[in-house]
């Protein structure tokens, strides 16, 4: 992986190492989840490459179908070429059962499907939106990445998150404020096995949240209770629809809903892996 230093200064400099990272290659396919980042380096990566750049972007149960429908709607718009295929994670048991690596397992599942996709169109380049950031977080997917070639130009450039959202702000993209996503999965507690039904739970019970206002929203599957997490600042807001989330989070199967006082915070249950 490159360790290039992160300068966190988005300068004229900056953007032309990302674009001349880019051109280094004569086609690629990225990992297009719809997210600012990969968002952003699909528009970048579309100025230099053109008609040589691939969107592929992979739908499953793990990610929310209105994650799908921006995937599509956006590469349309933008004119890049794209394909949608299907993932079963629930064949792979190291998903299903939820093993602390899922990522790992999972990002390689994903990975080598993607690049069965770009091969058939003669793409050897598989590029995805890791920055800077991410080096600092427990990621087993960006290990998966590693070992099978996947590249990162934003971290070879040296771009952060912040760095990130403001050129996607400046680029007028629609989710350059998009709080961050993960997949679904992420919610559940390690080693709770992984169902259809639970992730749909949780989608809904976002999806609830974030129709009330509450963006950047959590809610953590533990032990069958709904652990909601949001910033504190929605704390006195949150509380005055208590009645109504409680119910509608009981309505969809949780036994218990329990506000987390610390918060939202990325990666939450990798605490319960690293803490140890």
């Amino acid at each position: 992986m490159t360790d290039k230093p992160c300068s966190g200064k988005l300068t004229a400099s900056a953007i032309a190492r990302l674009q001349q990272e880019i051109a280094k290659h004569s086609s690629m396919a990225i990992a297009f989840s719809g997210g600012t980042d990969s968002t952003l380096l699909a528009r970048i990566a579309g100025e230099v490459l053109k008609e040589n750049l691939l969107l592929v972007h992979v739908r499953s149960s793990l990610i929310k179908p209105s994650e799908t429908d921006f995937c599509t709607s956006w590469a349309q718009h933008a004119g890049i070429n794209f394909i949608a295929i299907d993932f079963s994670p629930f064949e792979c048991e190291h998903l299903s059962s939820n093993h602390p690596l899922r990522c790992y397992y999972c990002k390689r599942l994903i990975i080598e499907a993607i690049r069965e996709t770009a091969s058939a169109r003669n793409i050897t380049t598989i590029a995805d939106g890791a920055n800077c950031d991410d080096l600092d977080d427990y990621r087993p997917g960006l290990k998966a990445s590693d070992e099978l070639g996947v590249i990162h130009p934003f971290i070879a450039a040296g771009f952060n998150k912040n760095m990130i959202r403001r050129l996607s702000r400046k680029y007028t993209l629609p989710n350059w404020n998009t709080p961050a996503s993960a997949c679904l999965a992420s919610r559940v507690a390690y080693h709770t096995r992984i169902t259809p039904e639970i992730l749909g739970m949780v989608a809904l019970a976002e999806d609830f949240l974030l129709s009330l206002g509450f963006d950047g929203c959590r809610v953590r599957y533990v032990e069958q209770r709904a652990e909601i997490e949001v910033d504190p600042s929605y704390f006195r807001h949150i509380m005055s629809f208590r009645k109504e989330i409680t119910d509608k989070l009981k309505q969809l199967g949780f036994i218990a809903v329990l506000l987390n006082l610390e918060g939202y915070r990325q990666g939450a249950m990798n605490r319960t892996l690293t803490e140890k």
